[in-house]
């Protein structure tokens, strides 16, 4: 029960970060292009490949991953709206925006979680 608790108050805590980065996306670009769930996707991508890389050896609990990576890492990060936007680029005739989307989306995702992985394990190399 205490780790479905703790993925429930992790995925409000991404919600509210994801809503946060959001806004604060839509206050300086205002264009067609779904700017803020991209940044969002890549910063959540980003944080998992740091965060996996930096506890990898040593382990998390299965209650700190539930938190971080089901919960506030879930909760910010939006697959589903991703799509969605694509969908609705789609439908208004944007078709080079749909490719760009669909191709940095994954590739800077991706990216992302290979770049902290390294990243982290580079910090625990030089700490040691």
């Amino acid at each position: 029960m205490t780790k479905v608790l703790l993925i429930v108050l992790g995925g409000g805590i991404g919600s509210l970060l994801r809503y946060l980065t959001y806004q604060l996306t839509s206050g300086f670009y205002h264009g067609n292009f779904p700017l803020g769930t991209l940044l969002i996707n890549v910063i959540g991508s980003l944080a998992i490949g740091i965060i996996w890389g930096m506890y990898e050896q040593d382990g998390l609990s299965e209650n700190t991953k539930g938190f971080v990576f089901m919960g506030v890492l879930g909760g910010f990060t939006t697959f589903s709206t991703f799509a969605l936007e694509t969908h609705s680029l789609f439908g208004g005739g944007e078709f080079k925006l749909v490719m760009l989307n669909i191709l940095l989306n994954n590739f800077l995702a991706i990216s992302m979680v290979f770049l902290g992985y390294i990243f982290s394990k580079s910090l625990l190399s030089i700490s040691k």
